[in-house]
């Protein structure tokens, strides 16, 4: 088990505040666990306690392997640099000083040592090799600025001993035993690399893996088509800027006709928020109404309050899911039942 890691000071002493280079080149980029990483390391920096992968992983709810991640990311943006015992265990998390220079992109040699927690006992020279060939643990340019426009990473071509080597990662082992667990059947050769292009170039957290295989199995033509679909919707989630599973629903649900015909019927002309996804997916997929339902739910809302109608949406809703209505028919005997109710 990793033991405690001390954090070294490479940096002027008293600088504890986020350096406007960081903010300026590095931020844009990084995903949600890689920015709550290097601000709590600038943290406990300031107090100069040490602390544990398992302490950050606590911290923040995240998993190790996605802490472990997060600081390979940005060792090999290099503004940070991992040092190591004899047996491969991280042993210190040295901050490079960002504020006096742009940071230079390195490659990681103890990457696949970090990922596995086990003792390094691969040479120099194949661990160099590993490094040149591989996409995966290859140096990100820090010097262009990024941009939601932008063309997307070039995907490479791998070959079946590179692929061999990276499915060894536990990392990559877990996405991939989603993405069977999704597809229920092994991935091919063709989905693997379309796993790793998303993985590796567009740097899509495991949680946005596994929202996106989801996606796939739901929204692709056919099972043959998964590798390709996964790719297209990885890029345009990566154009949008989309790195969290949250971001990918809203997304998704600002395309549906359905959500666009409720949003008519209930007034609603604004572009749907991240606040008011959440119950158009509840509707759509949880409760999985018809759409004539939901409709007949929205004419409800709109004569009834001319405020807060997804609420009261949600409640008619509601109470039609705990009474398994599933038919017009069925809303009209539940209203009779609620008139005779009344009367009583």
């Amino acid at each position: 088990m990793m033991g405690r890691v001390q954090i070294a000071r490479t940096a002027g002493r008293g600088t504890t505040a986020v350096s406007n280079v960081f903010i300026d080149e590095y931020m844009a980029d990084a995903n949600d666990a890689q920015l709550k990483v290097y601000l709590y390391l600038l943290r406990k920096l300031s107090s100069g306690r040490p602390t544990t992968v398992m302490d950050i992983a606590d911290k923040f709810n995240h998993t190790e392997k996605d802490i472990h991640r997060a600081l390979i990311y940005w060792e090999k943006k290099g503004i940070l640099r991992l040092e190591y015992d004899t047996d491969g265990s991280l042993q210190e998390i040295a901050l490079e000083d960002v504020t006096a220079r742009k940071a230079r992109p390195v490659h990681s040699e103890v990457s696949s040592s970090l990922c596995s927690e086990a003792p390094s006992g691969v040479a120099e020279s194949a661990l160099s090799e590993l490094s040149e060939s591989s996409s995966l643990f290859s140096s990100l340019s820090s010097g262009e600025e990024s941009s939601s426009q932008a063309a997307p990473p070039q995907k490479r071509s791998y070959s079946a001993a590179e692929l061999n080597q990276f499915i060894q990662d536990p990392s990559l082992s877990e996405v991939f035993g989603l993405a069977e667990m999704y597809f229920k059947r092994p991935v091919s050769s063709s989905e693997q690399r379309s796993v790793l292009y998303i993985y590796d170039s567009l740097h899509f957290s495991t949680d946005l893996m596994d929202y996106l295989f989801q996606y796939t199995v739901k929204n692709a033509k056919s099972r043959s088509s998964y590798a390709s679909y996964l790719e297209k919707v990885a890029i345009e989630w990566n154009k949008a800027q989309i790195r969290t599973p949250e971001a990918a629903k809203t997304e998704g649900l600002k395309n549906d006709k359905r959500v666009l015909e409720l949003m008519r019927a209930l007034g609603m002309s604004n572009l749907l928020t991240p606040a008011e996804a959440p119950f158009f997916d509840r509707w759509l997929n949880s409760y999985a109404f018809s759409m004539d339902i939901l409709l007949e739910a929205c004419r409800r809302s709109v004569l009834r309050t001319q405020g807060k109608r997804l609420n009261y949406a949600e409640k008619i809703l509601f109470r039609w899911h705990e009474h398994k209505v599933t038919t017009m028919e069925d809303i009209r005997l539940l209203d009779e039942a609620h008139e005779k109710e009344l009367s009583k």
